[in-house]
């Protein structure tokens, strides 16, 4: 067992935890191993929670670049879709990203790739807005605006899943309610970015 599959045990771990809650002993039980193993590849939790974050957003990040090519509005459709499967598939990671390194005053080196990760992001949605602004698809807007706003109508589905369970009772099919939001969210987001 290596790093990777430590990395992918805690991911899973993530998905029914609390971030707070979170221990070497319930990594190393769904992975199956002792707990000294998370600590031989880690040394502390808080390495290994890092390594979480950062392979999410650098899996992502790749997605969204096999993208480059496509069209602006293509692009920030793809980011909304793709943002939601982050939050829907990894449901701690912004608690998590909260956790470990909201108010962070000292660099650490899981904190320091978090945020060159968030701003190669950013600076990716100021290409798709220049672009889309050159070729006539979008108007001019403030790109964090942009990228705040697909977080947030991402994050909050995958957070608050009572809220969605009362208001969505009568909606069995999961996978398509999922869909028909992402629509209308994508649909929300480019009428308002659209020229």
């Amino acid at each position: 067992m290596g790093p990777d599959a430590l990395v992918e045990a805690a991911r899973q771990v993530l998905m029914k935890t609390d971030p707070a809650l979170v221990t070497r002993q319930a990594v190393a039980a769904h992975a199956g191993v002792a707990p000294r193993l998370v600590r031989y590849y880690f040394g502390n939790m808080r390495q290994l929670l890092g390594e979480v974050v950062s392979g999410v957003l650098r899996q992502v990040r790749t997605d969204m670049a096999a993208k480059r090519e496509d069209s602006p509005t293509d692009r920030i459709r793809f980011r909304v879709e793709r943002t939601f499967r982050l939050f829907n598939e990894n449901r701690g990671h912004h608690k998590l990203v909260s956790a470990m390194f909201y108010g962070d005053e000292e660099e650490s080196p899981e904190r320091t790739e978090w945020v060159k990760l968030l701003n190669d992001t950013v600076a990716d949605i100021q290409n798709i807005v220049d672009e889309g602004v050159r070729s006539g698809e979008l108007r001019p807007i403030e790109p964090r605006f942009l990228h705040m706003m697909i977080v947030s109508i991402c994050e909050f589905w995958s957070s608050n899943e009572p809220i969605i369970g009362i208001i969505f009772k009568d909606d069995s099919d999961r996978p398509d309610l999922e869909r028909r939001y992402v629509e209308f969210a994508t649909d929300i987001i480019l009428n308002g970015v659209k020229r």
